[in-house]
């Protein structure tokens, strides 16, 4: 149980949350002819749902924005700017890359289980988004794709991590993340705080719940830096799609 300042959480969107992002939040890495997307997108306390909206679809016209996205073979989710806040708009951002056989659960204490985000939820969302930014990553949905957590990948950031993770073809790199893994509900209090009760547990189909850090498919040495990571998820992506293999065969376009 946590006690926190309600004035602190019940944000609307602001778009200088994008312009303050400490990295680029969409780029393009290149090698041997095909091209990955590192998509990361910025933490957000913003709540409400046309604030969510709103926060998704400022995110994906900056991915629009970028030189050479539409022709990237390979995609990378970076969650290490992910430190808090809101998962949804990073969520509705993404939710192209999330399948019907999704295996991310949330488990209640009495031992249920739900799905983290079920399609009706993702569809509530992304129908809501202007047409130019619906399904922009769906070429990846069949792609195996990778994701990269760090230690300061928490709260938020862990939920979308183990979203994604639910995906067979995804692999995460990095390292154990924050460790705030519990699905809260927030109890607003006469003196203007906020109560943060847990209620449940993140988890996989099959897998017993998650208690603390989410663990990295490849966890890298405590001494490389994030670049090592992005470097080796980008090489993992690239070598494993499909489409960036056409890229790279001679007389292949």
């Amino acid at each position: 149980i946590r006690k926190q300042r309600r004035e602190a959480r019940y944000q609307p969107f602001n778009p200088q949350v994008l312009r303050r992002a400490p990295a680029p939040l969409a780029y393009t890495v290149g090698g041997a002819g095909a091209n990955v997307l590192v998509l990361a997108p910025p933490a957000t306390d913003t709540q409400g749902n046309p604030n969510i909206v709103q926060a998704a679809d400022a995110f994906l016209d900056t991915v629009r924005g970028v030189p050479g996205s539409a022709q990237a073979c390979g995609l990378v989710v970076d969650l290490s700017g992910q430190t808090g806040g809101n998962a949804w708009p990073g969520i509705a951002a993404l939710a192209d890359l999330i399948t019907p056989a999704n295996l991310a659960m949330m488990e209640a204490r009495d031992g249920s289980r739900t799905k983290l985000a079920p399609p009706e939820a993702l569809e509530y969302y992304t129908m809501q988004l202007r047409d130019e930014n619906r399904q922009l990553l769906a070429r990846f949905r069949s792609l195996p794709f990778a994701v990269v957590v760090t230690r300061q990948t928490s709260s938020a950031g862990e939920m979308i991590g183990i979203l994604l993770k639910g995906e067979a073809r995804a692999r995460v790199f990095g390292w154990p993340t924050g460790g705030y893994t519990t699905v809260n509900n927030t109890v607003p209090l006469a003196t203007g705080d906020a109560l943060a009760v847990s209620v449940a547990r993140y988890s996989f189909a099959g897998l017993p719940a998650i208690r603390g850090a989410f663990q990295p498919d490849v966890a890298l040495p405590a001494g490389a830096g994030k670049d090592a990571a992005l470097r080796q998820a980008a090489d993992w992506a690239r070598s494993q799609s499909p489409a960036c293999a056409s890229h790279q065969e001679p007389g292949r376009g």
